[in-house]
């Protein structure tokens, strides 16, 4: 397989079985837009051990706060706590990588290893919009929630998907023999911020009219679409999210909870 979503154009959720961020779908490596990168490569090594790229050195970025990125990521590298290592990725951001003009994002390929990729900040900016899950989520839920596999994430159950707990609204795509993303209604705590049935119902509109197996990007961009002309107009801000084998969902948040993205709307 070629380039995967966040090979180029910046950090994306999208991905099959939810690898992204990376080169190659299946051997993982840096995207072309990306300024490091780092991967778990053999099991029967010492894992993360890839080099200071001197893209993310020209960054400010020194020897031996790559070394401790890591050692970080090592530590924090646990099957049965998959958050562990998002939250090293969000405090290597905070240490590291936001005071250079970079961030880091969680990246995914093979069946399951874990890879962490860097981009300028620049780049994260510009694709906002289009790609708002991998650059700043919930903090609960930098990458996804924590029993999600195969990139399943911001969903209650990595299996069948459901409003997380700590979200306040959320829709999925629902059975393929029936109408998509008529799942769920306009939840209160939603209303609650000022959103309208009709907003509601144009939002999912908007998801079933964009959701297409052989252009995954136009669902995550129908969300970007979606955070600019309602959510974010109304203190809230969507995420794509992901269940099962594939199936998507979108799920929102208050964004008083998403202070990455409050950071970049600033900006």
């Amino acid at each position: 397989m070629g380039n995967t979503p966040g090979s180029q154009g910046g950090p994306a959720p999208e991905g099959t079985w939810g690898n992204r961020n990376v080169k190659s779908s299946g051997h993982g490596g840096k995207p072309d837009d990306a300024i490091g990168f780092a991967q778990e490569g053999n099991f029967c090594s010492q894992q993360f051990t890839d080099p200071l790229d001197p893209q993310l050195a020209a960054k400010g970025v020194n020897e031996l706060e790559w070394q401790h990125a890591l050692s970080s990521l090592r530590q924090n590298k646990q099957v049965f706590c998959p958050s562990a290592f998002t939250d090293a990725i969000k405090h290597l951001n905070e240490d590291i990588f936001h005071p250079k003009g970079a961030h880091a994002v969680y990246a995914e390929y093979g069946k399951g290893q874990k890879a962490m990729t860097v981009y300028d900040m620049a780049t994260i900016q510009d694709n906002l919009d289009k790609n708002i899950d991998d650059i700043a989520g919930p903090p609960a839920y930098p990458e996804g929630p924590s029993n999600a596999t195969w990139g399943n994430r911001n969903v209650k159950s990595s299996g069948s998907g459901g409003k997380p707990d700590d979200a306040l609204g959320y829709v999925g795509e629902g059975s393929p023999f029936g109408k998509r993303f008529n799942d769920h209604s306009l939840d209160p705590a939603l209303a609650r911020k000022g959103i309208t049935v009709d907003e509601w119902d144009f939002a999912c509109q908007m998801l079933r009219d964009n959701y297409s197996v052989f252009a995954p990007s136009k669902f995550t961009t129908a969300i970007g679409q979606l955070n600019k002309q309602i959510f974010h107009a109304k203190g809230c801000h969507a995420v794509y999210a992901e269940f099962g084998k594939g199936q998507k969902a979108m799920s929102v948040y208050d964004l008083a909870d998403c202070p990455g993205v409050e950071v970049l709307l600033k900006k």
